[in-house]
């Protein structure tokens, strides 16, 4: 196409150097099939220098080829952070794992990263996954900032994130606040749907504490209302969504338990509540 235009007289000629200019600025960009590779780029390189020095454009040659050895350079930059970050993973070291992600725009990659450390919690514990989520803290205001913020990413790290501060609050005994941050991981939809019942689960504690009413009669009508979804979804064949984390986390030293073990440990929550509402009715 280029060859017919450069034939075409003077206007001919700037629109093929249009053409050429915008190669670099397509490289990278996701095909039907697959993104372009570090190597198929320099080819193409290599082809429209050739036509450029053939036609006597130097200067469209100079600007295409700065333009695609920059593109070059950050697609290699972005696979080593993608390299790093699995590296990362495997050694546990979840913060700089989340960095790197973050750095390659590798959001696939950033979603196994918090996945791994929602794992944690669920085969070792708080207290360790609060260890590991501390250190992934800092990208979710990164994350944030960022002008290609992804939505859906943000709010699963800053899930990570809030939920390992209101086990922190509960082991500094704040209470108050940490019921606080219960009610609004729900209101403020951060908490997946899968871990519902884990945070329900988690207010048994709080519901029962007979210091103090740490709940407000509508924070505790929000958490009523997440599980009365749980149980209706539930009844309609929706177990594993709203089930399969809870269930995990109750049979995570080593026993088995099943759905309705999950519904059993909610039925406390139920009662839990249902004495809540009494404490807060005046005689």
């Amino acid at each position: 196409m280029v060859d017919y235009m450069y034939s075409c007289g003077d206007v001919g000629k700037l629109q093929a150097d249009e053409v050429l200019l915008r190669v670099p600025l397509r490289l990278g960009e996701n095909g039907p099939h697959r993104e372009t590779q570090s190597g198929d780029i320099a080819i193409i390189l290599k082809d429209v220098s050739q036509t450029c020095l053939t036609y006597r454009r130097e200067l469209v040659r100079r600007t295409v080829c700065k333009v695609g050895r920059t593109r070059v350079l950050c697609k290699l930059v972005a696979h080593r952070n993608i390299i790093a970050a699995q590296t990362m993973v495997s050694r546990k070291e979840y913060g700089l794992a989340t960095a790197y992600s973050i750095s390659a725009e590798d959001w696939p990659g950033l979603g196994r990263v918090v996945e791994r450390v929602l794992e944690e919690y669920i085969t070792n514990g708080a207290s360790i996954f609060m260890n590991y989520a501390s250190g992934i803290a800092p990208s979710v205001h990164e994350l944030r900032n960022r002008p290609t913020n992804r939505s859906i990413f943000t709010y699963r790290l800053s899930f990570v994130v809030r939920y390992a501060h209101y086990h922190q609050l509960v082991e500094r005994r704040e209470l108050q606040d940490a019921a606080a941050d219960l009610v609004a991981m729900f209101r403020e939809d951060l908490t997946p749907k899968s871990w519902w019942a884990v945070l329900l689960s988690d207010s048994i504690p709080l519901l029962q504490e007979e210091s103090a009413l740490l709940f407000s009669p509508a924070s505790a009508s929000e958490l009523l209302r997440r599980l009365e979804e749980i149980f209706v979804m539930t009844s309609q064949g929706a177990g594993e969504k709203y089930l399969s984390v809870l269930r995990r986390s109750l049979g995570a030293k080593g026993n088995s338990f099943q759905e309705r073990d999950a519904l059993e440990q909610l039925k406390i929550v139920r009662l839990a509540l249902a004495r809540y509402f009494g404490r807060c009715t005046p005689n």
